[in-house]
């Protein structure tokens, strides 16, 4: 026996076109701002006096997928990448940590993506 409430099928083509149409958009939208992130991680570690040259080994990896919009920013692993969790936390000996933590470089850039992010999903179902 099916049951079938009024307006399920036309609400989900709605979903489904609405999907399509935001993902472009959504992802052009994540890109920008993990530049952003990137390029306010860079400037942080480029401050340290002992760091910069850590710099280099900041990149993103876009690990999207599908309908999946997934990005990954940090340090490369393998030098001058290895150096960033001392740049960043210091050590047990003295030095390091002259570089801010992580969170410093993407809370900024939060709020900025989540409207633009909100924008473009609003406009989806426009």
């Amino acid at each position: 026996m099916a049951l079938e409430i009024e307006g399920v099928r036309e609400f989900t083509k709605t979903l489904n076109a609405a999907q399509r149409d935001i993902l472009p958009e959504v992802t052009a939208t994540m890109v920008r701002g993990v530049n952003e992130i990137k390029r306010s991680w860079i400037r942080g570690t480029l401050a340290s006096e002992h760091f910069g040259q850590a710099s280099s080994s900041i990149t993103y990896d876009d690990l999207s997928a599908g309908y999946l919009v997934s990005f990954e920013v940090g340090p490369e692993k393998g030098a001058p990448g290895s150096i960033m969790n001392i740049a960043q936390f210091g050590s047990s000996r003295a030095g390091g940590g002259t570089v801010p933590e992580p969170e410093a470089f993407w809370e900024s850039e939060l709020p900025v993506l989540e409207r633009y992010l909100l924008e473009a999903v609003v406009r989806g179902f426009e």
